[in-house]
């Protein structure tokens, strides 16, 4: 599997808060037949910003200490950047890098959770006029969603993606998020993957991934589906950087 939304970089943002717990994280990402993973730390934490130079030289350390503790997992670079005026500016110089490092060609975008904003197409469109596809972070916990998917009809329309949260299949966010990723995962037609978006080793971990394809499966009538978003089709989003 490959797991392209999670906080596994130690002492970065509210992910891992130590090498060790970011070690546990990748034993559990692993022991679900996980062998890639996106490490996609929020871009501001504590008003501070990680920018794409500092993300890289983090995901190689960690990819060193994973290789000397034996255990197999790639690490590649990403960012969850939240949704705003200056995000496709900040692409541009390189402040924010795409899933996969700077030859990727998809970018982890995080929308409020209690709204849509009113300037959302203009932030994601300026995104896509650099030839950069939006990934639209846990659309299942936004509040505008959870009312109606007319916000994710346009953007798959636009050709963008979707990324459901494991948490939430399984009903670790409780039942409107859970309902409203039912709802995303019946839309075949739209380009949807299945993330872990893990913080922690303990509450948010990476083990929920296996749960969440057999739920999704179910809710589908047919694990193959379910199986491609969190395999064939993350892999087409990283393209040709893994």
């Amino acid at each position: 599997m490959i797991d392209l939304h999670n906080h596994i970089l130690p002492c970065v943002d509210d992910g891992a808060r130590d090498i060790n717990e970011a070690l546990t994280m990748a034993r559990q990402a692993v022991s679900q037949g996980t062998t890639i993973m996106a490490a996609t730390p929020h871009r501001f934490h504590i008003g501070k910003e990680q920018v794409g130079e500092f993300i890289e030289k983090a995901v190689a350390a960690l990819q060193v200490c994973l290789d000397n503790h034996e255990i197999p997992l790639k690490i590649v670079p990403g960012v969850e950047a939240s949704m705003r005026p200056d995000t496709a500016e900040k692409i541009r110089s390189g402040s924010i890098i795409p899933l996969g490092g700077r030859g990727g060609t998809h970018v982890l975008i995080e929308p409020p959770f209690d709204r849509i904003p009113g300037i959302a197409f203009s932030i994601l469109d300026s995104i896509m006029d650099l030839g950069l596809t939006p990934l639209i972070a846990h659309p299942e916990r936004n509040s505008d969603v959870q009312k109606s998917l007319e916000f994710l009809d346009s953007c798959a329309s636009r050709g963008m993606a979707m990324q459901i949260t494991a948490g939430s299949i399984v009903g670790k966010f409780g039942f409107r998020p859970q309902e409203c990723a039912a709802k995303i995962v019946a839309h075949r037609d739209w380009k949807i993957i299945i993330a872990s978006d893990a913080h922690d080793c303990a509450d948010r971990t990476p083990d929920d991934m296996l749960q969440a394809v057999a739920i999704a499966g179910k809710w589908l009538g047919d694990e193959a589906a379910a199986r491609r978003m969190v395999e064939d089709t993350p892999r087409s989003l990283l393209g040709a950087t893994v």
